[in-house]
């Protein structure tokens, strides 16, 4: 009977690359969703995720609206092991893992080098942007 070791050693070269998760997994909604849990210093909740949805999209709809999508981009998260639940309280709060942490910096990596992985997102597209602009001291008004 094999062991676990065994196994380990056995399918040892069939690893995904994380750096081919996020590249080809990461984007749009799923792509918004990690952008908000990785922002989220203190976790954050599948309900809030879906107001943040509503406020960036500028939705006069309820935000059960993106109840499907958001657990749906959790799930795809989750079974990537970017993201985990802990409870905290009565809630669950979604958290990066240490795969996730990793994917994290491989995308800020990408942000950098080629910006269509935004493509299809609105939340993160706003928040890089966003970024750019406080990091090059551009406040959008005029003094």
């Amino acid at each position: 009977m094999l062991s676990i070791s065994d196994l380990e050693n056995k399918y040892a070269g069939e690893n995904i690359p994380i750096f081919e998760l996020v590249k080809n997994h990461l984007h749009g909604t799923v792509l918004d969703i990690f952008t908000l849990i990785m922002n989220a210093d203190q976790g954050i909740s599948k309900t809030q995720i879906q107001e943040e949805f509503k406020r960036y999209t500028s939705s006069i709809e309820q935000t059960t609206k993106f109840r499907y999508p958001v657990s749906m981009g959790v799930a795809k998260l989750e079974g990537a092991m970017m993201v985990e639940i802990r409870k905290e309280g009565t809630a669950d709060l979604l958290y990066l893992t240490p795969f996730g942490e990793t994917a994290k910096e491989i995308l800020g990596d990408l942000f950098e080098v080629d910006q269509r992985i935004l493509r299809g997102s609105k939340i993160a597209t706003a928040i890089y942007q966003e970024g750019i602009l406080k990091r090059n001291n551009i406040s959008g008004t005029r003094e």
